[in-house]
């Protein structure tokens, strides 16, 4: 996986790499059941442990509990610096279907189900996931989390599948720890949110980074950008996707390849891994609105790169 070389990101007060693990598609097709092949997906979960990443997303309802309880299964008792974020506002009925579990007393009994199921005392990190048209008014939501957080069930509050005015009425209201919104190179429909984040400092934390099967008319790694730019490096798609993510000179981890061979032509570091600049990626995969690679170290517009990079982690 890419390594930033870059400082870690703060979640709540908890350091975290800027690689993460996204757990959704560990359960059975449609994130639904058990996943056929148990061991498998158990020992993927061990590997990204052992490879550094100490970031995982997760959530009840992703099986439900499957994700949960494969994740205990694996790595309890946890790693130290493993900082677990889950989320809260959603449900399965009994044949897979989403459905909104939006009201105050479902986000308490959310929360209590990812307590049980990972096995600890406090989640570090709990998204409120907002569902398109809730009925129910998110202050009343933030309220709930709030106490939450106050009773010492969760670390840090966060906000998922949120508008801009969402957003902004969140960070009015109490500390937000991070947001979590699809965003990909084939997906700009939050550049909004992102932005607000960016003049913010708030960490943002984009899903579907490599695309999605709920997202067909937005492919990522069949983007032709991606995929001429993954030629040229000698690399993955999956590789380049992620680059354009993240901030800073970027180290892409090709295949293995015989020295001198037609890769050649990419620059190398000294373990021999491609590495990407800002410019060159900017140049082979554009950005629209803000450039997330401007050649500059800060995200926000020329007339005010004076400022720090904000917090800034793909999620895969």
């Amino acid at each position: 996986m890419p390594d930033t070389g870059t400082a870690p990101v703060s979640l709540a007060g908890r350091p975290v790499r800027r690689m993460g693990f996204g757990a959704m598609q560990l359960p059975g097709p449609g994130v639904f059941g058990p996943p056929e092949h148990r061991d498998a997906a158990l020992a993927i979960l061990r590997q990204v442990a052992d490879a550094g990443v100490n970031h995982i997303d997760t959530a009840q309802y992703y099986g439900p509990d499957v994700a949960n309880d494969l994740i205990r299964t694996a790595l309890h008792s946890y790693p130290d610096d493993l900082v677990l974020v889950s989320k809260v506002g959603g449900t399965r009925d009994g044949s897979g279907q989403w459905l909104p579990a939006q009201r105050p007393e479902d986000l308490r009994a959310g929360v209590e189900a990812n307590l049980s199921g990972l096995g600890v005392d406090q989640v570090p990190v709990v998204n409120l996931r907002r569902f398109p048209g809730s009925e129910v008014p998110l202050d009343e939501q933030l309220a709930a989390m709030v106490a939450l957080r106050h009773e010492g069930l969760i670390g840090g509050i966060g906000l998922s599948s949120v508008t801009q005015e969402e957003y902004r009425q969140g960070v009015a209201t109490t500390t937000i720890a991070c947001v979590q919104n699809s965003f990909s190179v084939a997906d700009r429909s939050g550049q909004d949110v992102f932005d607000a984040c960016a003049d913010d400092g708030v960490p943002f934390v984009p899903f579907f980074p490599l695309g999605s099967a709920f997202m067909p008319d937005k492919p990522v790694l069949s983007h032709p950008a991606v995929r001429a730019t993954a030629e040229r490096l000698g690399c993955t798609p999956a590789q380049v996707a992620l680059a354009w993510l993240l901030p800073g000179d970027v180290i892409a981890r090709p295949p293995r390849r015989e020295p001198g061979g037609s890769r050649g032509r990419t620059r190398r570091c000294r373990d021999g891994r491609p590495r990407l600049s800002r410019p060159q990626l900017s140049s082979w995969v554009p950005c629209s609105g803000r450039s997330l690679f401007s050649g500059s170290a800060s995200w926000a517009p020329a007339s005010r790169r004076t400022r720090a990079a904000p917090p800034w982690r793909p999620r895969c």
